[in-house]
């Protein structure tokens, strides 16, 4: 059984940090697509 917790120990920590990466991955592209999504509407509005 130690074994065994051990496993689940490890592979929920992984998994723990494989969502981490994920979240983080997503709120900075939505940023930078706030960021092109202003730089787009300067464009348009300059010309």
């Amino acid at each position: 059984m130690e074994v065994f917790g051990i496993m689940g120990f490890s592979f929920g920590t992984m998994g723990f940090i494989f969502g981490l990466i994920a979240f983080t991955t997503a709120v900075t592209s939505s940023n930078k697509v706030k960021e092109l999504e202003q730089r787009i509407d300067d464009l348009e509005g300059k010309s």
